[in-house]
């Protein structure tokens, strides 16, 4: 196997419109609630924004956090990170968007108590193998390049010629949690557990339960305030894709699934396996 270059960019999500996302993705950005949000009414990413530090205040509130001392100063500064790929010889233009992150900031006034790299939004090998984490049990042949790709964004491997993107970063994948007495047996765990995330039930600010991933070298984060950031930012995703589960502010209008259709999904799928099969990680054939 090759090694590739992996890196990041990031943008605030406050700054986002449909053309920046194209652009910054090299027209390669997956159809995601953050790419629904820009091709909505302007104030959408406003709306969600607000909701997110509404939630954050109110996690402080709940979970007593100390060293934050003003809580009506604390806020959430919220990016769009992307990991790209892409071999050493090529342009960055060529770089491929693997996978994206809501990455923050949380701001006390002008200054930045904690970043963290924050939660992961479904992936392009999420859309590849979608299909074999619905219809039947994974197994580590079935997920072998996913495993070493999301293995490569946090540790030094061949792959990434000994350079992880995200590197002693925290992050996690979260779950809508539709039945809590089955949430810990599910082929999606299997899945997330061979890429090296181990579940955990969490709960929104209403008491809902949700299921989170950490990396299993960062099984828990040890910093209260981005665990907070962490619950605020997923509980407004899942509000969004989810809302037939998870209530929030109805001025957020939820994922618009008619434009997540299944041509689009077989287009992200088919774009992918050419860029695996250019680079030779699969064959086509």
């Amino acid at each position: 196997m090759k090694s590739l270059e992996f890196y990041t960019k990031k943008v605030s999500i406050r700054d986002l419109t449909y053309p920046i996302l194209s652009n910054l993705c090299n027209g390669k950005n997956r159809y995601n609630c953050i790419t629904d949000l820009t091709l909505k009414d302007n104030n959408q990413i406003n709306i969600f924004i607000a909701r997110a530090n509404e939630l954050y205040q109110k996690f402080i509130t709940q979970n007593k956090t100390e060293n934050i001392l003003n809580i009506e100063e604390v806020q959430l500064e919220i990016y769009l990170e992307i990991v790209f790929c892409k071999e050493y010889s090529e342009p960055e233009s060529s770089g491929f968007p693997l996978y994206d992150f809501l990455s923050f900031n949380i701001l006390e006034g002008n200054q930045i108590k904690s970043s963290g790299s924050g939660v992961m939004l479904s992936s392009y090998f999420h859309d590849l193998e979608r299909e074999k984490i619905e219809h039947y049990k994974v197994t580590e042949d079935d997920i072998f390049l996913s495993i070493v790709f999301c293995k490569s964004l946090f540790q030094e491997t061949y792959l990434n010629g000994g350079s992880p993107p995200l590197k002693g970063k925290k992050s996690v994948f979260i779950f809508p949690c539709q039945n809590q007495s089955n949430s810990l047996k599910s082929s999606t765990n299997d899945y997330m557990n061979y890429l090296g995330f181990e579940i955990d039930i969490a709960y929104t600010i209403n008491g809902d339960p949700l299921r989170i991933f950490y990396q299993s070298t960062h099984p828990k984060f040890d910093n209260i305030n981005l665990n907070n950031g962490i619950l605020a930012i997923g509980q407004v995703c899942l509000e969004m894709t989810r809302p037939d589960i998870y209530s929030g502010n109805l001025e957020l209008l939820p994922f618009n699934r008619e434009n997540f259709t299944e041509e689009v999904k077989l287009q992200q799928k088919l774009i992918f396996i050419k860029w695996l099969n250019n680079h030779g990680f699969i064959s086509a054939d």
